[in-house]
């Protein structure tokens, strides 16, 4: 987890939304493959590694998050 917030932070720097995308398309890849790689522990380890580089979405999606609430928010009301 921690090499995922240091990479989603460094991608979502580079290019947001394209870096969203691709981690949700990278999380997807890797839950398949432990799906088919559960019944051999070095593979599974492995997989269940990159599932947890796949918390990379958690910075770019806050950052989002902050983007869309600076232009969008209610509040303060005006």
């Amino acid at each position: 987890m921690i090499v995922g917030n240091i990479t989603g932070g460094w991608l979502a720097d580079r290019a947001l939304i394209p870096s969203i995308f691709g981690i949700i398309v990278w999380n997807i890849v890797f839950l398949a493959l432990f799906f088919l790689a559960a019944h051999n522990p070095i593979l599974a380890g492995g997989s269940l590694f990159m599932i947890g580089v796949g918390s990379a979405a958690v910075p770019a999606l806050q950052a989002r998050l902050m983007d869309v609430h600076a232009t969008r928010s209610p509040w303060p009301p005006r």
